[in-house]
């Protein structure tokens, strides 16, 4: 029983996740019709920072960090490359 509902938990936490990057991909490409397949490549430097990170800073320290470093890295590459194509044309209308 105890790990049927291990099973689940895990099975809800993983599809949350994904939730949460389908959720991104839609917003960016309903509202600014922009499609930004970047939302993968910043999920799996998070997920590889994280690993990275735990055995210098431990589990929850990587938790924090890894997540606030892409974020930096993101909003920059929003700022430095995505604000650049903003008003052109786009292929897909």
């Amino acid at each position: 029983m105890d790990l049927i509902l291990l099973y689940a938990l895990n099975g809800l936490s993983y599809a949350s996740i994904l939730y949460l990057v389908a959720v991104g991909l839609s917003l960016t490409f309903g509202l600014g019709r922009f499609l930004d397949l970047a939302h993968g490549g910043f999920y799996l430097l998070g997920a590889y920072l994280c690993l990275s990170l735990v055995d210098s800073v431990g589990f929850y320290g990587a938790l924090v960090v890894a997540p606030l470093a892409v974020m930096v890295l993101a909003a920059g590459v929003e700022r430095l490359v995505l604000r650049r194509y903003a008003g052109q044309h786009r292929a897909v209308e």
